[in-house]
């Protein structure tokens, strides 16, 4: 990538980030195909984060077959990850109920996979109907330094995901 093709990237996304940090709640992106081969699929971003992240692999999961693809899109600065994580759990449950699909994909990226995980490991009926729970680059054991970071208040809920110590339960996804 030139170097000018990699300023205007930025310059597209610093323009984005005072709307980005104003936004609040849960907002997704559905791309739904006539053609529908294969479970649906949940994608959540990561911390400072936003849906567009995923559009290369949106067009992947779509070439290869899969019709039913939700990016979930939330402001990391300002929403409680557990209320994400149980956006997370009714988009899940949505797609399985609109697709008639047994189970679902779910993909997260850093503290998105902290987010799938606490989604899976809370009462939602999600664990026995994720075929798959992929997360990439997710501090699992805890990112120490995220006490410093905007929009973590060393009491609420993201410092509890971010700064964990203790290893995480793991659960058996794998088809009956």
């Amino acid at each position: 990538m030139s170097t000018l093709a990699e300023l205007r990237a930025v310059g597209s996304a610093a323009k984005q980030l005072p709307s980005a940090l104003r936004r609040r709640g849960c907002q997704s992106l559905h791309a739904v195909a006539e053609r529908n081969s294969r479970y649906p699929v949940l994608l959540i971003h990561g911390y400072a984060g936003s849906e567009s992240v995923w559009a290369p692999a949106r067009q992947a999961l779509s070439d290869a077959g899969f019709g039913h693809i939700v990016s979930l899109n939330y402001n990391s600065f300002a929403t409680d990850p557990v209320d994400v994580s149980a956006e997370v759990a009714r988009l899940a449950h949505d797609a399985l109920r609109t697709t008639g699909a047994p189970r679902v994909h779910l993909v997260g990226h850093s503290l998105g996979g902290l987010i799938v995980r606490h989604a899976l490991s809370t009462d939602t009926g999600l664990t026995d109907r994720t075929c798959t729970a992929v997360t990439i680059a997710s501090p699992h054991r805890g990112a120490p330094l995220a006490r410093i970071a905007p929009g973590v208040d060393a009491s609420g809920a993201l410092a509890g995901l971010l700064l964990r110590r203790r290893p995480c339960r793991s659960h058996d996804l794998s088809a009956p």
